[in-house]
């Protein structure tokens, strides 16, 4: 409904409220729009894959846990900040419990748990050093450690108050990417990671 400023103003007073009353009817309208348009999903997390990568290439190459797990997890904030797409690019916040996307992050959760399980396993087995096994299975604990601490925020409408920090942190670093870069940047990760796993235990 348009709003007609009061008669037996001054032609400016009358040109001022105009501005005025039309400012404020657009800022309603816009306020409108904002509450009908449904939240898309705040964060668009890095494949779980690539990070137990980054935490594998780091447990096998750095050899003091104390030091190999803390740069295991803060390597995890520095890989949301590489340009990447994840199954919650572009999408509403309730698809993400719904349709094929759940099925899609539960198997790339599998492939990072085979993957850190298998290094776990070359370095207990193959190349028979128990230190180094648990290095490995730590940093890859590390490297996904603030993916698992989100899930309550992810995967349920709460937000436990302890952790909203780092749900802070997390979205303020995600760089989405559209397809195919997103998931190129992510493969240049896991091959750059498998190189340093290589040379480290291979």
């Amino acid at each position: 409904m348009r709003t007609v400023p009061p008669q037996g103003l001054s032609q400016f007073e009358q040109k001022t409220q105009k501005v005025y009353y039309d400012k404020h009817r657009h800022s309603a309208e816009s306020h409108n729009k904002l509450k009908a348009t449904p939240p898309t999903s705040p964060n668009t997390n890095m494949l779980l894959t690539p990070h137990v990568f980054t935490g594998v290439a780091i447990g096998a190459s750095v050899q003091n846990p104390i030091a190999a797990v803390p740069l295991s997890i803060g390597m995890h904030f520095l890989g949301d900040a590489v340009p990447h797409w994840d199954f919650y690019s572009n999408t509403q916040k309730e698809e993400r419990r719904k349709g094929w996307r759940p099925i899609a992050v539960m198997a790339d959760l599998a492939v990072a748990i085979g993957v850190g399980l298998t290094a776990t396993l070359y370095a207990l087995w193959v190349v028979k050093d128990p230190a180094l096994a648990i290095n490995i299975f730590l940093c890859g604990i590390g490297s996904v450690l603030p993916d698992a601490l989100e899930g309550p925020y992810i995967f349920t409408d709460n937000e436990p108050k302890i952790l909203k920090p780092i749900t802070i942190i997390q979205r303020n670093l995600q760089f989405q990417a559209p397809l195919p870069w997103g998931i190129l940047t992510q493969i240049v990760v896991i091959l750059a990671s498998y190189l340093v796993i290589s040379n480290s235990i291979g």
